[in-house]
């Protein structure tokens, strides 16, 4: 029991050392940062181009984000066009911290921000794979025409049974006698909006509306209590002493309407 409840004390203080620790707050710090930007990446393009700007300004070179502002698509990661770790922006509250506690040991500083620097990094990969700079459509005269041919194909007709990503998956492989892919713009496209993020509160929102419409609807024919029709042989019934119902399988119920 003694050992057991030295085991206890010997993890408890080990944990608070943990937490008292400024690196173990500097890294949830930099994460609520970061994380309150990235998840926003599924709204419109302008949107998503101004959080990728954003992101890029916090460890590129001035000189570097501002040559590739045009085309972002073409940015190249070199060790000379990242800013230096002091430069590097993690965040308001990171640099609160790291200015008020001196005592961190620049060994761990460094590393926490070396470690936020690859996670720019990464980032941006990632955000580059996925999204086309400057825009997602660039003729939007063929994406219509292609979009406008896809109903008319009888192999696509054949497919319509199929999971989105099937279908889809399906559509982007096609090819004509040439081996050239029949719906390039509409592929690009079409990828770009299946990476967008998708929340159940979108089909809420739809089902709450058709909840409302309906409601409206009813409002609008007055179908509300306070219409309610009693027949005469409702009003002269004694309902209080036919609290239960009658065994007499002829009776009939009497039809309430609005």
């Amino acid at each position: 029991m003694e050992v057991y409840d030295k085991n206890n004390l010997i993890n408890s203080q080990s944990i608070l050392k943990a937490l008292k620790n400024p690196i173990l707050k500097l890294n949830f710090s930099f994460l609520s940062y970061i994380l309150d930007i990235s998840p926003k990446l599924h709204l419109l393009y302008s949107r998503i181009s101004c959080l990728f700007k954003t992101i890029l300004k916090n460890f590129l070179k001035q000189q570097q984000y501002l040559e590739n502002r045009p085309r972002y698509s073409e940015v190249e990661f070199l060790l000379n066009s990242y800013k230096t770790l002091k430069d590097i922006y993690y965040g308001a509250n990171c640099k609160l911290i790291i200015g008020t506690h001196a005592a961190i040991e620049k060994t761990d500083l460094d590393a926490f921000k070396i470690k936020c620097l690859e996670f720019y990094f990464e980032l941006s990969k990632q955000i580059m794979s996925r999204f086309q700079f400057p825009k997602l459509v660039t003729n939007l005269e063929k994406l219509n025409s292609e979009w406008r041919l896809l109903p008319d194909m009888v192999e696509v007709k054949m497919k319509s049974n199929k999971s989105l990503i099937e279908f889809w998956t399906y559509i982007f492989n096609l090819k004509d006698g040439l081996n050239n892919i029949i719906f390039p713009n509409l592929s690009v496209f079409i990828k770009g909006l299946l990476c967008l993020s998708h929340s159940s509160a979108t089909a809420f929102n739809i089902s709450t509306c058709d909840s409302l419409l309906h409601t409206k609807s009813l409002l609008k024919d007055r179908l509300v209590c306070y219409n309610f029709q009693s027949s005469q042989s409702l009003l002269t019934k004694n309902l209080n002493t036919d609290k239960h119902p009658s065994n007499n399988e002829n009776e009939t119920c009497e039809e309430i309407t609005f």
